[in-house]
């Protein structure tokens, strides 16, 4: 999204003016670390830094489901192309977009500016572009407040034992990913009919434009 580039670079400008102009005890709290001298290596200017697709720069236990680097080159170049990551620093990312390492707590707030509603100002013309009239929305819902879709959403709510799945609905998000980059899922209409052997669905709620598909995880 080259047209948000220089918002961007707001933000990391902000970022970076944060980080090196503050005690390191709230640097420390900021970055949600205890150990000063791992603050001490996360603090150093983002465009000096080496690069890798943020794909892989990112890690947690979605990440480990998707398992991105032993997926065969098809399932990667779907990765590539079709996923949007949402960052707090760079609000949102093609996961084949290269960024550099950066420490930022979720939630973690910048002094000068809301930096969610800032994205959100930003972002919603140029998402709905890449993004199209059908989102598979696989987000975790912190990131609701930086983009809200206006096209038709499907998202999926993860059932086990009889309880809602937290945290570890996160992997399955991942698992879920990366099957259907394996199989090549391109629509709706695909994915409805897509048979994941170990999600049974149990429920389909509809509420405008918004399909939450519940599931129990087997």
């Amino acid at each position: 999204m080259p047209e948000i580039f220089e918002h961007r670079q707001q933000i990391v400008k902000l970022y970076e003016q944060f980080i090196h102009d503050n005690p390191i005890d709230e640097v420390s709290t900021w970055f949600g670390l205890k150990d000063k001298n791992e603050t001490k290596k996360n603090i150093y200017y983002l465009t000096r830094q080496p690069t890798m697709k943020a794909i892989q720069r990112y890690t947690g236990v979605a990440y480990d489901a998707i398992d991105y680097e032993n997926l065969d080159k098809k399932s990667r170049t779907y990765i590539d192309h079709k996923v949007v990551i949402f960052s707090d620093l760079f609000g949102a990312v093609m996961a084949k977009d290269f960024i550099p390492n950066y420490r930022y707590k979720q939630g973690a707030k910048l002094p000068s500016i809301d930096v969610a509603k800032y994205y959100k100002k930003h972002l919603k013309n140029s998402l709905y572009e890449i993004l199209g009239d059908e989102i598979l929305d696989l987000r975790a819902g912190y990131y609701d407040k930086y983009y809200k879709p206006i096209a038709s959403v499907i998202t999926y709510k993860f059932i086990k034992n009889g309880k809602l799945v937290s945290h570890w609905a996160k992997y399955y998000r991942g698992k879920l990913l990366k099957d259907i980059a394996y199989n090549s899922i391109e629509n709706f209409a695909m994915l409805m009919k897509f048979d994941i052997p170990y999600l049974k669905t149990i429920d389909i709620q509809t509420k405008k434009n918004l399909k939450t598909i519940v599931v129990e995880v087997l």
